[in-house]
């Protein structure tokens, strides 16, 4: 396994949708992880966007209910 390295850059809060795109996004180009590290990123990702689904599918039907 190699070792990474990285400082932070922000740690200004974003909404869930933005994180979603974010680790969608670096999920989705070669990273030169391996394949096990991949699946997990992919993973995550679609964790992120079936929560966004959920969140804004909530709120539009509670704008029905009003």
């Amino acid at each position: 396994m190699r070792k990474i390295s990285g400082q932070l850059i922000s740690s200004k809060p974003v909404t869930l949708s933005r994180a979603a795109k974010l680790i969608s996004r670096f999920a989705a180009v070669e990273n030169g992880s391996s394949a096990t590290v991949s699946l997990y990123l992919k993973r995550t990702a679609d964790a992120f966007n079936n929560s966004v689904q959920t969140k804004e599918e909530k709120k539009k039907k509670n704008k029905r209910k009003d």
